[in-house]
């Protein structure tokens, strides 16, 4: 399964499930051991603090005159290193179903672990944990029954790093981002406002107005609530111009321009009258 640290980095989790006892006779129960690798590291089982060790690679390998590998401590007679066989966690099962797990507090199927990055040398340096790794692993729903290895369900609510790609508003004023990973996240919500005495508002352009004794202090709330309207958003404001005002504007103007063209006609016939009067 895949994990992501502190940093939204990916790590990968494998497990290895090795069956050590089966009940018989009067005892249902059976015990599995369970292995963890992350990110192809192996991890011995973890402490009384809940947190685990890293296995690293051993140095150097030894070998004979005839560049045979030498067997000792860290390597075996083939010159692959010898890892530690203790299981991370054991799983004991009572006729299928889990029963309890070894290193989780009692009663309960998860175990939370802390994982510090190696400080020796890894199997792969690409591959080493850069930073300390902690997450929750529950085992609940785990059964043993007479059937094939299959895995039914992986739930993880970790997500790598994303960037912004979009931005959305509701009705209700919420400002969700959509990122690159996936994810929607709320960053807030528009706040609007209304007052008791709307007509005492004082207008400081067409479209804004400001708050006086007559209106009353501003009243906060959120959008869809109360006697608070929607947001609309991507759209664009509807005009709010007075249309009559307008009308009255466009026809002085219209009569302005009729003066002025009739004065500049009087100016170039007084213009010819005099150049034929001087002819």
């Amino acid at each position: 399964m895949t994990i992501y640290d502190v940093v939204g980095k990916q790590h990968t989790v494998s497990f290895y499930f090795q069956k050590v006892d089966s009940g018989e006779g009067e005892d249902p129960t059976t015990t599995y051991n369970v292995f963890a690798m992350i990110d192809g590291q192996k991890y011995l089982p973890p402490a009384s603090d809940s947190k685990v060790e890293a296995f690293s690679m051993p140095g150097p390998q030894e070998v004979d005159e005839v560049g045979k590998p030498v067997e000792n401590d860290e390597f075996d007679a083939f010159g692959k290193p010898k890892v530690p066989s203790t299981p991370f966690v054991k799983l004991v099962f009572d006729r299928g179903v889990l029963k309890s797990v070894e290193g989780a507090s009692e009663g309960r199927s998860n175990i939370t672990l802390a994982i510090d990055p190696p400080t020796g040398k890894p199997f792969d340096p690409a591959l080493t944990l850069e930073d300390k790794l902690e997450f929750n692993l529950d085992f609940a729903g785990c059964t043993c029954f007479a059937s094939s290895f299959e895995t039914k369900s992986i739930i993880q609510d970790g997500y790598g790093a994303g960037s912004l790609t979009a931005l959305t508003v509701d009705e209700k004023g919420m400002l969700r981002g959509q990122f690159s990973n996936g994810k929607n996240l709320v960053a807030g919500q528009l706040m609007l406002a209304t007052f008791r005495g709307l007509g005492g508002l004082s207008e400081v352009s067409p479209n804004t107005f400001q708050s006086t004794d007559a209106s009353g202090d501003p009243i906060l709330g959120a959008a869809s609530t109360g006697s608070f309207g929607t947001v609309r958003s991507q759209s664009l404001e509807e005009a709010n111009t007075d249309m009559a005002q307008e009308l009255v504007r466009l026809m002085v103007q219209q009569r302005n321009y009729q003066a002025n063209a009739q004065s500049i006609r009087a100016q170039d016939e007084l213009i010819t009258t005099t150049i034929q009067m001087s002819r």
